[in-house]
């Protein structure tokens, strides 16, 4: 005889019931896992689509240079002053930094303006400017998770930028 038919008829009610819990809880957690990564995903996208726009926006900065309309001083400070007034999503916002390491222009903390900003790290130990210079000279663009603090929120919340 083999063990099931051993067992007592709430014994087995029990041990199903505790087997279909389990399964529930491992497909919930897949679905959870999924999800999370699928929101994700969306955010870096839409991330990467809104830098896109405030790219072509200075772009065309740099177009009137190249067509003696505007001098690069003023075309850098127009453009400058276009970023510093965008907004997109909960907030979000664009910053410039050069690729040596230094922040041009971050309309949160214009106390960086200016300042070597390669050395700043994460609370996590991520030195996400550095991280950044490097996808830019390495890669032209890319992604670069990291855990920032946001205006409103009492801790570090997670963030992407896209460089």
């Amino acid at each position: 005889m083999n063990l099931l038919s051993k067992m007592k008829l709430s014994t087995k009610i029990m041990a199903f019931g505790l087997a279909v819990s389990l399964l529930f809880t491992l497909l919930l957690g897949y679905v959870y896992t999924q999800t999370s990564k699928a929101m994700w995903n969306a955010k870096r996208e839409k991330t990467r689509e809104h830098v896109d726009a405030a790219y072509t926006a200075v772009e065309a900065q740099a177009a009137l240079i190249k067509s003696g309309a505007t001098t690069k001083v003023k075309a850098q400070e127009a453009a400058k002053g276009m970023l510093r007034a965008m907004r997109y999503g909960n907030d979000d916002y664009f910053f410039i930094m050069d690729t040596k390491g230094t922040m041009v222009m971050h309309p949160i903390k214009p106390e960086m303006n200016g300042t070597a900003v390669l050395d700043t790290k994460d609370p996590k130990g991520k030195p996400i400017f550095k991280e950044m210079v490097d996808i830019a000279t390495k890669s032209g663009t890319g992604f670069l998770d990291y855990v920032w603090d946001k205006q409103g929120s009492t801790s570090p919340v997670a963030k992407v930028s896209y460089v």
